[in-house]
């Protein structure tokens, strides 16, 4: 792995660890605590994304100091378990609610296919052309 995605790597799970001890700090952990299942950075480098188990999509916009709930469209314990992004559009891939898409930074979302699969695994091209999506038994869907 080249050293500097291996620090990039390492940067963002330290950043996942500060969101875990900022949600326990406040209170608003449940008993088992929150299940962090993907992480994404924004090329801008100080807008990061957390797709949680239940509790949906957090955003921090100073690199991982404060987290805030990012759900604006997305369905009330939804779980989000991947992230891509190309340019401006981030997309969210959720356990049996699809696919969504934000073109503003996680301020709002909408529905961007797949509705009724479990989607593990997002993979946008980097000419922007596709979107790959990896399901739960069902295969890989390419839209977009």
């Amino acid at each position: 792995m080249d050293q500097e995605v291996q620090s990039l790597c390492w940067d963002l799970v330290e950043r996942c660890f500060s969101f875990h001890k900022q949600r326990r700090q406040t209170g608003s952990f449940r008993s088992f605590g929150l299940l962090v299942y993907a992480l994404i950075a924004k090329p801008d480098g100080t807008n990061l994304f957390a797709g949680t188990g239940e509790e949906g999509i957090f955003r921090s916009t100073d690199n991982g100091t404060t987290w805030n709930s990012a759900n604006s469209g997305i369905p009330q314990y939804t779980s989000v378990h991947s992230f891509a992004a190309n340019g401006i559009n981030l997309f969210a891939g959720t356990w049996l609610k699809g696919v969504f898409l934000s073109t503003n930074n996680g301020e709002s979302w909408s529905p961007s296919g797949l509705s009724d699969k479990i989607v593990f695994a997002l993979f946008a091209t980097p000419d922007g052309m596709n979107l790959f999506a990896g399901t739960w038994e069902e295969g890989i869907f390419s839209f977009y």
